[in-house]
């Protein structure tokens, strides 16, 4: 629904400008009132997994992983006492009987070792000793189960996620797959120097996204999810802004974006870059033009360097059919403000970045 109140159904071949644009768009362009999703079948999986350097998993990745037809699911768990190792987890179709008889996790389960595994990851030590004891035990055996099962488990294994002093907080960075040591190695200076309790950093694989406008992965990439818990006083969550804001140089650097669902610790303002895949502002757009036929009815993005704009808000602006002029959105700041500027007229295009 647009904001005069039309409904336009759109998909990736009808209204397909409207429909990249919307996707990710933190309804900036209307809300979606209705969408259809694909099925996949509920097969039975089995769950592998192998330890290994982080020097290897890429290799491992393309090897084992990408072109595999019978995985379904796959993740690497970044080990943070050295971040040199990864314990690669597969979910693969398989004939192989049950282990695990239920289709759906079951309401009444029980998560005290799972929540116990997060308190030990997140303590002093304790990434070695979940490296080392707490996940061998947990994944010793071979798992056959359904694929809704795995599918199907409840936040309750993350309770409890905040108290009165404290917060579990994700964040996420996608990196080109040939970025990923360097910027893993970057990613432990920052951490370990701020001394961030670490619950869990998880590489996940996003597919290039060449036609979403506010896309994370222009070309494949590895995504890292950091789970870690903070304190609450201003003074911590000061600390926290720190070095996020050094993890999203650190990933622009790595021709990266970010995501930072919970707090927007992005600085005030945006730094040149070179880099074509340098994006990652969460934008909030609020339409400064009223046709958005016009303003997305566009053949081409492109993403190249977007000079640095001075106060409240992110001048955000892009080219329309190679037509110049066209108007920008407003984007929120740190401090939550937007002053709606708008850049000068001229060939402006998008800064992705979700």
């Amino acid at each position: 629904m647009l904001a005069d109140g039309q409904v336009v159904e759109a998909s990736p071949t009808h209204n397909s400008e409207l429909f990249y644009g919307a996707i990710g768009g933190y309804g900036g362009l209307g809300v979606i009132v209705e969408a259809t999703l694909p099925l996949v079948e509920n097969s039975k999986l089995v769950r592998q997994t192998q330890l290994m350097p982080l020097s290897e998993y890429a290799q491992f990745f393309a090897s084992q992983v990408v072109d595999n037809p019978d995985m379904v699911m796959h993740n690497g768990i970044l080990y943070t006492d050295d971040y040199d190792s990864v314990r690669a987890v597969s979910y693969l179709r398989t004939d192989a009987p049950l282990t695990v008889t239920q289709r759906l996790v079951p309401l009444d389960r029980d998560y005290k070792a799972m929540r116990a595994a997060l308190a030990v990851a997140s303590s002093n030590g304790g990434a070695k000793m979940r490296e080392s004891l707490v996940d061998p035990l947990l994944l010793k055996h071979p798992q056959v189960q359904w694929r809704n099962h795995e599918a199907s488990l409840d936040v309750r294994e993350l309770q409890p996620i905040s108290g009165p002093d404290y917060s579990y907080v994700l964040q996420e960075y996608f990196v080109p797959e040939a970025q990923l040591e360097s910027f893993v190695a970057g990613m432990k200076d920052v951490l370990k120097a701020h001394r961030v309790k670490v619950a869990n950093i998880s590489i996940r694989h996003a597919k290039a996204d060449p036609g979403t406008l506010l896309a994370w992965a222009h070309e494949d990439t590895f995504a890292l999810v950091i789970y870690y818990r903070q304190g609450v006083s201003p003074s911590e969550r000061a600390a926290v802004a720190d070095w996020t804001r050094q993890l999203i140089d650190l990933a622009i650097a790595h021709q990266g974006s970010y995501y930072l669902p919970y707090q927007i610790q992005k600085s005030a303002s945006i730094q040149p870059t070179n880099s074509a895949t340098s994006c990652g502002m969460p934008i909030t757009c609020s339409p400064l033009a009223t046709d958005w036929k016009s303003r997305f009815n566009a053949q081409e993005f492109r993403y190249p360097a977007l000079p640095m704009l001075q106060g409240g808000s992110h001048a955000v602006a892009w080219e329309i059919s190679g037509k110049p002029g066209i108007k920008a959105c407003q984007a929120s700041t740190a401090d939550g403000g937007g002053d709606g500027q708008r850049p000068e007229p001229g060939n402006h295009q998008v800064l992705a970045g979700r």
